[in-house]
């Protein structure tokens, strides 16, 4: 005679005589009111491993609990009217470029603002971040092709880099 079919006639026995005690955080079952013994045996531990017993249905609730809210994700709009000067910095080779552009103060979606500078062929580089609307930065002089973008952003997104106005500008 296997354990298992030791513990299944115990068990039998019990459900008979008296009710098993069930838990109500999750309706697993508590501690037996009465000890099992289990004899010993080289397979026992194998055994008792393989023994499942069955579960009595959860006493919670399945009826479906209504979902919060969706958060609605939203980009800012795109700033407009993108204004550059430029300063040479004396005595240096290098300029200042003050950035100035407009954004729509309606919109409830803008924190920020990233400033972008893209020279001739390379990759866009963030050079200023603002919450207002206006930067400043400071860059070398070029006469490679140079392009200054306005990037608005927020908490949950931002407007791809591509698609961001820009403006050029000469930093000679």
């Amino acid at each position: 005679m296997s354990i298992y079919d030791i513990l299944a006639a115990k068990l039998q026995a019990q459900q008979a005589t008296t009710a098993i005690p069930v838990s109500m955080s999750g309706g697993s079952m508590s501690k037996p009111r009465e000890a099992i013994e289990i004899p010993e045996g080289p397979n026992i531990t194998q055994q008792v491993q393989q023994l499942r017993v069955p579960t009595l249905p959860s006493p919670i609730s399945t009826r479906l609990r209504p979902q919060p809210p969706r958060q609605i994700i939203s980009v800012p709009k795109p700033v407009q009217n993108i204004r550059i000067q430029r300063s040479p910095i004396a005595g240096t080779n290098n300029v200042r470029v003050d950035v100035r552009f407009e954004r729509d103060p309606a919109d409830t979606s803008f924190q920020q603002a990233n400033v972008y500078l893209k020279q001739g062929a390379g990759n866009h580089n963030f050079m200023a971040q603002t919450t207002g609307t206006t930067a400043s930065f400071v860059t070398s002089r070029s006469s490679a092709s140079s392009v200054v973008t306005v990037q608005t952003a927020s908490n949950t997104g931002s407007n791809h880099i591509e698609h961001s106005p820009s403006r050029s500008v000469n930093l000679l």
